[in-house]
């Protein structure tokens, strides 16, 4: 891939961000671009950065995870990240507002860790490939996100 991707990683607990940020690092294809440790720090880091993708906490001082993608869904912006909520407080009704809102992927704190290398190694194998720069892919997730958003309507 010839441009890595712009990640940022927001959590008010350092120890889990620090983790997460080793984690995802793995990725040849990832550039941290931003820690943030509460919600205000994120969105001032996205609207700055312009991130990719954002590993977001939902539970965070002055803005939970959520209140951050709810105004970002509200903005008019050129590219709008996609988002992975980590989250420790799962709830069907934290799926639904996720799924209503189009974050990509719901990860436990708990068991989440294990998992964080393939979720990210499956987002840039799906949505960025070396054949296709950044900017054209987001055409072409944005046109299969809406696929699948139809066929879960049905």
């Amino acid at each position: 891939m010839d441009t890595k991707i712009k990640v940022i990683i927001a959590d008010d607990i350092n120890k889990i961000a620090e983790d997460n940020k080793n984690i995802v690092s793995q990725n040849e294809n990832v550039e941290i671009v931003g820690i943030a440790s509460n919600g205000q720090e994120e969105m001032e880091m996205i609207l700055k950065f312009n991130p990719d993708l954002v590993i977001t906490d939902n539970k965070m001082p002055i803005m939970n995870g959520i209140e951050v993608i709810e105004k970002l869904s509200k903005m008019e912006l050129n590219n709008k990240p996609d988002f992975i909520l980590f989250t420790g407080d799962y709830s069907p009704e934290l799926n639904s507002k996720c799924r209503e809102l189009g974050v990509y992927m719901i990860l436990d704190k708990l068991t989440g860790k294990e998992n964080l290398l393939n979720v990210i190694n499956d987002y840039i194998r799906i949505f960025y490939n070396s054949s296709n720069n950044i900017n054209t892919n987001k055409v072409i997730k944005l046109s299969l996100y809406d696929r699948i958003k139809n066929k879960l309507r049905k």
